[in-house]
């Protein structure tokens, strides 16, 4: 067990526990990454990186842990804190991480894309097809935002 600490963790995000049981890694929501020693409660490292991390997962090669907040995907580095990688990407409400460690998947709150695939239900016609050959190489390319690229093809539909 660990020991009582008056000092208090902080509001802990996420924590994990070694594969020996003799150290705790936790996540703090202001960003620190701690080493806890579990038999003597001791702190052994800790350091700051991204605040506010949610959906936080370990990589399975216990190297980083990917998270997000309101506007950002964030790949930290669990031994430094050093961010390997960061994409904007809001809306996210679930991701994981492959077996090898090589790559991350998320999911994201419904988009522009919702509503379309939502219209197609509604009237039970294909939208989402037709739409991807008239607009997906155009979004890719910046030419058009996705909501813009759904609002006008809904309104010529």
């Amino acid at each position: 067990p660990v020991a009582f600490h008056p000092e208090g963790f902080g509001m802990v995000g996420f924590a994990a526990l070694s594969r020996s049981e003799k150290i705790l890694m936790t996540y703090r929501l202001t960003g620190e990454i701690t080493y806890w020693e579990m038999a003597s409660g001791k702190t052994l490292e800790s350091f700051s990186s991204v605040p506010f991390l949610s959906h936080v997962r370990l990589s399975p090669d216990l190297s980083f842990i990917a998270g997000s907040t309101d506007s950002d995907l964030s790949i930290v580095d669990v031994a430094s804190g050093t961010v390997r990688a960061q994409a904007p990407l809001p809306g996210v409400s679930s991701l994981d991480i492959s077996p090898g460690s090589d790559q991350v998947a998320c999911i994201t709150e419904g988009g522009a894309l919702t509503r379309l695939m939502l219209d197609e239900l509604r009237h039970s016609r294909m939208y989402l097809g037709p739409w991807m050959r008239r607009y997906h190489t155009a979004v890719l390319d910046g030419e058009i935002t996705v909501a813009a690229a759904v609002e006008e093809f809904l309104c010529s539909a």
